[in-house]
């Protein structure tokens, strides 16, 4: 289904009033976050949306691409707390929060050797702003199936090729100028002198053509979408909890009245950016 600017495959595993019901006992979790700060990474509602649907979801295995600060990585822990995780970021420099249970690695999702998981038990959680059609084409071929992409913004915006985009047919131009954009050019470019060395190791082309390590643009198409509905069992954005305006998304869970009461998620309306969970075709 396709409507209002937004598409929902599927049926969503995640009920809206166990969404409105778990507001307030994630306030209480919220409350404890390691990072007060944490300018450049996920707001109240998503992390609310990633603590409930990894939660929901129980897998025994997480992985998580992106980690900025390590706020993810924390709510991840408090949501699953029986669950591995594996998180990834070629810059490990910058967390805040360092964890002694998680197993952390300098690498791309790409470039660890993941055969050893059972992929129907295992949850990869994306915030690492890479071309997500690709990240889906990757996905698919380790055999993961349960997904959460945490950017998934609109055409015209962002960084990388997103999920919304896919839908709107819009494809992707240059990258944005906001601030952030830089590092992640400059990560996108560590990958790949790493693949480009590799290939060279391995007497491969020097330039392999991989375009989940770029920044390529995206030619406006209906291809992709395609793509999509014949691999995807679910493709769910998760609801705002207060309407981020001008942003197509599911209904909010929450009232313009209700703000008072959940001052947070009210005052980090605008980080919202059509959080989403997939499911894999098996």
């Amino acid at each position: 289904m396709k409507e209002e600017g937004h598409m929902q495959l599927g049926d969503s595993p995640f009920d809206r009033a166990l969404m409105i019901d778990a507001l307030e006992q994630f306030g209480s979790i919220y409350d404890e976050r390691p990072v007060k700060d944490n300018n450049g990474g996920m707001g109240a509602p998503h992390l609310f949306a990633t603590w409930l649907m990894a939660k929901t979801l129980a897998p025994q295995t997480i992985i998580e691409s992106g980690i900025w600060k390590g706020q993810g990585t924390w709510i991840l822990e408090q949501a699953c707390p029986q669950a591995t995780i594996h998180s990834l970021d070629l810059n490990l420099s910058k967390r805040e929060y360092f964890s002694k249970t998680v197993n952390y690695h300098e690498n791309d999702l790409a470039e660890v050797d993941w055969s050893g998981l059972e992929p129907a038990t295992t949850l990869v959680f994306l915030d690492d702003h890479q071309n997500a059609y690709s990240r889906l084409q990757l996905c698919k071929w380790y055999g993961f199936r349960d997904l959460i992409f945490e950017d998934n913004y609109l055409p015209g915006k962002g960084d990388f090729y997103s999920l919304k985009m896919i839908v709107a047919g819009s494809g992707f131009g240059k990258v944005s100028g906001k601030s952030s954009g830089q590092e992640y050019r400059s990560l996108s470019a560590k990958i790949g002198r790493k693949i480009r060395a590799m290939a060279r190791q391995f007497g491969l082309s020097s330039d392999p053509a991989i375009p989940q390590f770029s920044r390529c643009n995206v030619a406006p198409n209906s291809c992709d979408l395609k793509f999509m509905r014949q691999n995807l069992e679910v493709y769910a954005e998760f609801p705002p909890v207060f309407e981020k305006k001008n942003f197509p998304s599911p209904a909010p869970l929450l009232e313009v009245g209700k703000k008072s009461r959940y001052p947070q998620m009210s005052e980090d309306t605008e980080s919202y950016n059509g959080i989403c969970y997939v499911r894999l075709q098996g």
